[in-house]
């Protein structure tokens, strides 16, 4: 795995990565994307069965 991870292509890759997930959208309106969207959370959805 070393001698994988010491390569050019894959510090290339690696430098990429690390600049993407820094910066923000071209508008730099919005911060950067975080994992948090998706399926509600079970209190969520607890809360809308109620209503």
């Amino acid at each position: 795995m070393c001698k994988i991870w010491d390569t050019y292509e894959w510090k290339k890759k690696s430098e990429s990565g690390t600049k993407n997930r820094a910066s923000n959208d071209s508008t730099n309106k919005r911060p950067r994307a975080r994992h948090t969207g998706g399926s509600l959370g079970f209190d969520e959805h607890r809360i809308r069965q109620v209503r």
